[in-house]
């Protein structure tokens, strides 16, 4: 008999509002495969959506959006905290409009070993971009 290992997955985000009303249906879906899902965001509108789903981990991580290098070694090291802990299997990242989120998920997933780091980059902040970036 061949026993499956349950895959352990972070879906991580800047505010929690993502994970909530645009992830919820795919969280919910995964959680039901059989997936160990956590949810790892600042908490704000929409964190009380994703601490109602049963079955789901969430742990509440603040990551400051604007560029703020003190606050964001903090953050490096509030993320790695939870990857180490729980062995996570894979992070996958998702921010609006800037990609700290996912540089900091980066890092901080690879130094505690998780194998699989991925990161959705989401807005449209380049439809309306002209010329040099």
């Amino acid at each position: 008999m061949t026993v499956k290992k349950q895959l352990k997955i972070a879906r991580v985000s800047t505010v929690p509002f993502f994970l909530d009303f645009q992830l919820k249906q795919q969280i919910c879906g995964l959680l039901e495969y059989g997936f160990d899902i956590t949810a790892i965001s600042s908490v704000g509108k929409g964190w009380e959506g994703l601490e109602n789903v049963k079955g789901l981990r969430c742990v509440p991580l603040n990551i400051v959006r604007q560029p703020a290098p003190i606050k964001d070694v903090a953050s490096l090291y509030r993320l790695y905290c939870p990857f180490k802990r729980y062995k996570f299997d894979a992070v996958h990242s998702k921010t609006p409009k800037t990609p700290k989120a996912g540089l900091l998920c980066a890092i901080a997933s690879k130094v505690a070993g998780v194998p699989v780091r991925v990161h959705t980059f989401t807005g449209q902040t380049w439809a309306t971009k002209t010329g040099d970036v």
